[in-house]
């Protein structure tokens, strides 16, 4: 970002300053991560003194990260990440529901304090609070078949349950991403955080078939043989899809920190080492909708990225020397051997597409309520044609996100869905506009998000979004985050600024001139 551009000066943190900072709350991460996952375990297996012990240390870090809404966000991306596996009945909630309230504490103490400057809300803002309404109200209205939170939405609790972590935990985090994540260091740490969250993926991935004896959490081996996803990469998410599209996001990630000037030499050996790995990984999700998704990014990115247009570009050559050598098991509907010929998914689609367009033929305005089309697809299930086997897609949730929300919130809740990511999309556009080249929330993070985004909204044709609470969160975020600067930038440079002096506490900070 050039220093006379608008009259911008940036000013660098102390490096002695920042390290500090970091090795901090990557130790408070790893404590909390700790205590959570002995939290998991009591009080049975290791008895009450642990308990206490645990509960006193996560007090502890609960009122450091009061102060600091960054590592807030930190933990509640590990929890979420690891939300199947930390659940236990020892706790009234889960642990990623204590994170999600400690983000919004600590968003609302750095508000107040003016460590960070209130969020500006704007059309994106409004049009997700009138979605959110629009969904509870669905909710407490009543409907002709129930949402127990069984076979209707599968494992989540209850409807309020799954609107809150799929509609808005994801919204908030879009907010958090546009106001806290005002400084490159506080885009870096999350990253990194991210970065963590990719390696475990990784690792799962491959151990699951390499080392089952070291995986965990031991869900991930629990599928019987005959099950359909039994031989495939499913992560700590038990769902190769959702992993296979955190692979994506960290792959694209690595990539970008691995290019930035400051990332030191020992730290792109390792990404390198991780991207090289994902490979791997990314494969064995045998998962059609991931291996295209997985291809999309990387010849977009190949085209429109030019300082990494050659990785990306060695990428798509072994990709395709890989489908050429093995193009006969490619092509086989073997899945557990990487085949693509596989008929039955589709089939499934083709009838859960027939009966979203029956239900919304029925109920075009308001839909059969939230959560209920899974009940819609047992007592009104349609086949797609002759061709097609009645049986197929009976009984489940939808696989077609856009048609799954048409189905259960109507016409009216389809088009605000649409608005709110055709505004994420306009914020995204005038991003690559306004950021410049380079630095870690440049323009090439900017595309690298936009791809993802679009990447994201393409994988809603084949299984309903709202189920993917960690992606929702993770995407927003990460859009929020580069929507906001581009704002704080275009803003700032209508604004006449003054110098900042050389022992400023922050990265980049820009005060207006007197």
């Amino acid at each position: 970002m050039p220093g006379d551009a608008g009259g911008w000066t940036p000013t660098r943190r102390e490096p002695g300053l920042r390290a500090t900072r970091l090795r901090e709350g990557a130790a408070l991460l790893l404590a909390v991560l700790g205590v959570v996952v002995a939290g998991s375990a009591l009080p049975g297996d290791f008895g009450p003194g642990i308990g206490v012990a645990a509960i006193g240390l996560g007090a502890a870090v609960v009122f450091y990260a009061l102060n600091r809404p960054v590592l807030a966000v930190g933990l509640l991306l590990f929890t979420t990440f690891l939300r199947m596996a930390l659940r236990t009945p020892a706790l009234p909630a889960e642990p990623a529901f204590f994170a999600m309230a400690l983000v919004v504490a600590a968003a609302a103490i750095a508000v107040t304090r003016r460590v960070h400057q209130a969020p500006q809300f704007g059309a994106v803002e409004g049009a997700m609070a009138v979605y959110v309404i629009w969904n509870i109200g669905s909710a407490i209205a009543p409907h002709r078949y129930p949402a127990d939170g069984g076979s209707t939405i599968g494992e989540h609790s209850s409807i309020y349950h799954f609107i809150l972590t799929g509609t808005v935990v994801p919204f908030m985090c879009y907010v958090v991403g546009r106001f806290v994540f005002d400084r490159p260091s506080a885009v870096r740490s999350l990253l990194w955080v991210v970065m963590g969250c990719y390696a475990y993926s990784i690792w799962v991935s491959i151990a699951q078939f390499a080392a089952p004896a070291l995986v965990w959490p031991r869900y991930i081996l629990d599928y019987p043989e005959d099950a359909s996803w039994a031989h495939r990469a499913v992560g700590v998410f038990s769902q190769p899809v959702v992993n296979g599209l955190m692979l994506i996001i960290g792959f694209a990630l690595a990539v970008h920190l691995a290019y930035q000037p400051d990332t030191r030499r020992w730290q792109r050996i390792l990404l390198c080492g991780l991207m090289l790995s994902s490979l791997a990984a990314i494969y064995l999700t045998y998962t059609r909708v991931v291996w295209l998704g997985f291809a999309l990014f990387v010849g977009a990115a190949a085209v429109l990225i030019r300082r990494t247009r050659p990785v990306y570009v060695s990428l798509i050559g072994a990709m395709l020397l890989g489908v050429a050598a093995n193009w006969a098991t490619f092509t086989s509907s073997d899945r557990s051997a990487g085949g693509v010929g596989s008929s039955y998914e589709v089939e499934d689609r083709l009838n859960m597409i027939a009966t979203a367009f029956w239900a919304i033929r029925e109920k075009p305005l308001l839909g059969w309520g939230i959560g209920r089309f899974s009940e819609v697809n047992t007592y009104h299930h349609q086949q797609w044609s002759q061709e097609v086997s009645w049986k197929r897609g009976f009984g489940i949730v939808s696989h077609f996100n856009e048609l799954g929300i048409a189905a259960e919130l109507g016409i009216i809740g389809l088009a605000l869905w649409l608005t709110i990511n055709v505004l994420l999309a306009r914020g995204l556009w005038q991003a690559l506009l306004t950021l410049p080249a380079e630095g870690i929330v440049g323009r090439e993070l900017a595309v690298i998000v936009s791809i993802i985004f679009g990447v994201w909204i393409l994988t809603g044709f084949t299984a309903d979004l709202r189920f993917f609470d960690f992606l929702a969160l993770l995407i927003l975020m990460l859009v929020g985050i580069v929507v906001g600067t581009a704002q704080r930038l275009a803003l700032v440079e209508r604004l006449p600024v003054a110098a900042v002096p050389p022992d400023a506490a922050d990265d980049l900070v820009y005060l207006r001139s007197s």
